[in-house]
Parts: structure tokens; sequence; C-alpha cells
């Protein structure tokens, strides 16, 4: 795994790795102090960004194998059902003019990039009720038009649960970097890119005031708003960073 956050190397062995998780407690008890307790959680919070970073790749690779097995409760008639809508819709136009079927996947991109920050609220929240992860899981997909987003189970639990000091801010994050996602998306398939700059800019501000909630979270010693605020703050930051390269 790729570990330079922590300050290894790109291609530290995972054995090394759970090392360093089994035995992180072991400078506290050599010298306890302010500083040494934050330089501490800064380095585990750079390696859980590593593995974070490395798990999302993988589950990346695997996105398109994960859906059909999660599915079958309730979510696979639900997609069974729509995928027929799509294809009826596609087959008719097909057969009436060629140049149509240009303009519904337009239509659809433009839908995606358009999206407002609480409508894009209002669908995650629908996806992780009507199929919520099961116990133990460590990551989330969900997706808006055609953008698959990784989510951890903080972030997850933020929209479940809509409690907690964070809550809010954790959702927040998501929106924002799921307008981005979809929007970038939305410009590899169109070959335009001026419909990035606005949820740039939405995420901008989310970013902004996410960072503000993190020095409060840090100040009042909540270590772990702390730390998710921080990873879903470094995501967003890193979404927009590959955004800007369009």
């Amino acid at each position: 795994i790729d570990c330079h956050h922590f300050g290894l190397s790109a291609t530290e062995p995972l054995t090394e790795i759970c090392a360093i998780a089994e035995e992180w407690k072991q400078p506290f008890q050599k010298a306890y102090t302010e500083s040494s307790v934050s330089q501490a959680f800064e380095k585990l919070l750079g390696l859980r960004t590593d593995v974070e970073q490395a798990l999302e790749k993988a589950l990346g690779k695997s996105g398109e194998v994960s859906p059909p097995p999660a599915v079958p409760q309730g979510a696979k008639p639900l997609s069974t059902a729509t995928k027929p809508t799509v294809e009826s819709t596609t087959s008719s136009v097909h057969t009436k003019v060629p140049e149509r079927p240009a303009t519904p996947p337009a239509a659809a991109r433009e839908t995606v990039v358009l999206l407002d920050f609480e409508n894009c609220m209002e669908q995650i929240w629908e996806q992780l009720i009507a199929t919520p992860p099961s116990r133990g899981r460590s990551m989330t997909t969900v997706k808006i038009g055609r953008a698959r987003i990784l989510l951890s189970s903080w972030e997850v639990t933020a929209f479940v649960t809509e409690d907690g000091p964070s809550a809010e801010d954790l959702r927040r994050a998501v929106v924002a970097r799921v307008l981005v996602t979809a929007a970038m998306e939305s410009a590899k398939e169109t070959g335009n890119a001026t419909s990035i700059d606005g949820a740039m800019n939405t995420a901008r501000v989310e970013v902004t005031r996410l960072q503000e909630r993190l020095d409060v979270a840090k100040k009042a010693k909540d270590t772990e708003s702390a730390v998710n605020l921080g990873i879903s703050t470094k995501r967003l930051l890193s979404v927009l960073d590959e955004a800007g390269k369009l």
C-alpha cells in the first residue's frame, strides 16, 4: 500500500501496516504530552487516509462485480424494473429516428450536472435508506447519474442516523464530493467541462466550512470527529484537485 501520508514508502506490505496499527499506543507509554499525542494522531490520520485510498482503488476496480450480491434483498427488483424502462425507451427511439438517441443521453447528463445541493443530498439519503449497508462493512457505493462514489462507514452513519455533532458537516462534505464527481463524469462523456465550475465553487465553499469545523473539533479534543472530518475533507480536496485538471 502507498503510505506516503504516514511517511513510509509507496509499497508498504500489509503485514507492516497491521503491525503499526496494533502498536499505535506504545508512544504514549513513553512520553504522554499534548504535543506527542497530537503528532501521533496526525500520523494515524495519515495512515488511515492511505489505507482508505488503497481500499477505494481496490473497490473501484471490483465495483462492477459487487453490486449484484448486495442487491438481492430489495434493491434488485428496483434495478431490474428500472433497466427495462431505459431499454424500452432506447429501443423505441432507435426504431423511429437514428438522430434522436443523442438527445435523451444528453438530457440525462444535464440532469446529473445540474443537480442542486438539496436534491443530491435527498438522492443519497434515499439510496442509503433503501439498501442499508451490512454491519461491519467499511465502504458503501452510491450512484448518482453515471458517477459512482464510495462512502466510508462514518459518512454513511451521518446520513442514516442524522445525529452527532459532525453529522451535518459530513453529509455536506459527501454531497459536495458527489456534485464534483458527477460533473466530472459528465464532462468526460460530453467533452464539455464548463459544468464543472459550478460544482467546484460549491465544493470550495464546503471545504472552507469543513476546515473551520475541523478546527473546532480539534480544540474541543473531539478526536473521532476531527479524524472523520479530516479524512472527508481530504477526499473532497482530492476530487477538487482531479477536477481542476480537466
